[in-house]
């Protein structure tokens, strides 16, 4: 077991594959292009394979049945592990603490809107209109994007006084416009390609190919001691899990796919080997740069994901202050009280 633990290891690196040229795609948008990586990690399963004790349908039974019943945890408080020592779950779910969104939060929330958005008015746009060139899609999807752009905005500044921090808003909402027009370009442009490849494709085929992704995809985790309403921020038809995030990259993103992939697993009954983090960034001329990286949920992410589960759940049953972390992370909302200034 030990050396395969190893070699799973090296496999979420992807570092020794023969094919590992293939992934040097992560720097360019590929929503749309899983099939490659898809063929890739099923050939790592067959090779290094998955324990059958870590699916997610063997909720009822050790590692997976959760130690504590009756608590269900979101997967982005669980994964998201921002406060090592795990204090925020103790503060949230122990002591009640409520706080409001800081900027950081409120910009994340933006680009994921306008991720939903996009795609979900372009299915309602090819839809209505039937086959429809890309350019058509573009010319309308930009002739909403000032409507949409002004709902999104409101909704998720409205928690905060965003008088205090105008310049910040400025940023954001040229962020955004820049996010929605790249967007629709690449989905625009996809519509496109898969039309010149079929010529004889119908509507259903057409939207299923150039705009296959489900976004905010709803699944019961309550069998592993995870929320009732999970929402994956976007699910491909393909058993893949696909997480968005704005922030730098940190090592434990990976527990969000992750953790989505035994939620499935337990409700479907259906493997999840592939996950993906979306990065969203943008340059100084706030133009966007999107990086996607891949995860091969294997043994060691499912058991780090269940530790944590773990972990949290005993930190809510005891009523346990797990303490000050060594770090305290910067934007996070519960600094003010770790350090006794509220």
């Amino acid at each position: 077991m030990k050396k395969l633990h190893t070699y799973s290891k090296i496999c979420y690196n992807w570092s020794f594959l023969p094919f590992k040229k293939y992934f040097m795609v992560f720097n360019m948008m590929i929503l749309y292009r899983l099939d490659s990586a898809l063929k890739r990690v099923n050939l790592l399963v067959s090779r290094v394979g998955v324990s059958s004790e870590l699916r997610g349908w063997c909720w009822d039974r050790p590692p997976v049945e959760p130690p504590v019943h009756g608590v269900y945890l979101p997967i982005y408080e669980l994964a998201n592990r921002y406060c090592e020592s795990m204090r925020d779950i103790y503060l949230r779910y122990v002591e009640g603490v409520e706080v409001k969104p800081n900027v950081a939060m409120v910009e994340g929330r933006v680009y994921h809107e306008v991720v939903k958005s996009v795609l979900t008015l372009a299915k309602k746009v090819v839809y209505g209109l039937d086959i429809v060139e890309g350019f058509r899609l573009l010319q309308i999807m930009s002739s909403r994007r000032k409507s949409y752009l002004n709902g999104i905005l409101k909704s998720c500044l409205k928690p905060i006084d965003a008088s205090d921090v105008e310049s910040e808003v400025a940023r954001l909402k040229a962020r955004a416009c820049n996010l929605w027009n790249y967007l629709t370009l690449y989905v625009s442009s996809n519509l496109d390609l898969v039309r010149s490849r079929y010529r004889t494709i119908e509507l259903d085929s057409l939207v299923a190919l150039a705009i296959p992704h489900i976004v905010e995809f709803k699944v019961d985790g309550t069998l592993l001691g995870l929320s009732r309403e999970l929402s994956v921020d976007v699910f491909n038809p393909q058993n893949v899990v696909l997480e968005i995030k704005t922030g730098r990259r940190m090592s434990f993103h990976r527990f969000v796919v992750g953790g989505y992939a035994l939620a499935l697993e337990s409700a479907n009954e259906v493997p999840v080997n592939l996950g993906a983090v979306m990065y969203i960034h943008f340059d100084q001329r706030n133009l966007p740069v999107v990086t996607l990286n891949y995860h091969f949920i294997g043994d060691e992410i499912r058991r780090d994901f269940l530790e944590l589960r773990d972990t949290a759940l005993e930190i809510i049953y005891n009523e346990r202050d797990p303490g000050l972390p060594p770090k305290c992370y910067k934007y996070c909302v519960y600094r003010d009280y770790c350090r006794g200034r509220r």
